[in-house]
C-alpha cells in the first residue's frame, strides 16, 4: 500500500508540518526580537523547540516545507551549518510577511491621526 497526497495520513502530516512550522517562525521572531540576531542554526531551533516538545523528527521537515514555501531562507553557516531566517520579515513587529507587501504589514503601518 502506498500512501498518496489524498490520504489521511498525508493530510495529517501536513497539518503536523504546518503547526511546527508556526512554532519554528515563534522562534525566529522571538530570537530577532531579542536582538540576538536574524538568523538561528538548525541546532539552535532544534534546542528552542524543545520547550514545544518537538523533536528533530518534526523540525526537519517543517524546515524543509517553510523554505519550500518562501516563509523561511537557508544560508551557509560556518563549519557547513545551515542558518535558517524569516524571508520576508516585518520591520515593526517581525512576524513573516506573505504576499506581494515588503517591508511592514498593513496592520503595523503608522496611522497619520
Amino acid at each position: 500500500m502506498t500512501y498518496t497526497d489524498g490520504t489521511r495520513q498525508a493530510r495529517a502530516r501536513k497539518a503536523d508540518e504546518e503547526e511546527v512550522l508556526n512554532e519554528i517562525i515563534e522562534i525566529l521572531v522571538e530570537h530577532r526580537v531579542n536582538g540576538e540576531g536574524t538568523e538561528m542554526s538548525r541546532n539552535g531551533v532544534l534546542s528552542a523547540a524543545k520547550k514545544y516538545g518537538r523533536s528533530a523528527r518534526t523540525i526537519d521537515p517543517a524546515l524543509t516545507h517553510g523554505v519550500r514555501e518562501g516563509i523561511l531562507t537557508c544560508a551557509a553557516g560556518r563549519r557547513n551549518a545551515h542558518m535558517y531566517s524569516l524571508a520576508n520579515p516585518c520591520s515593526v513587529c517581525s512576524r513573516p510577511i506573505t504576499g506581494l507587501s515588503r517591508g511592514i504589514h498593513p496592520a503595523c503601518e503608522p496611522t497619520d491621526e
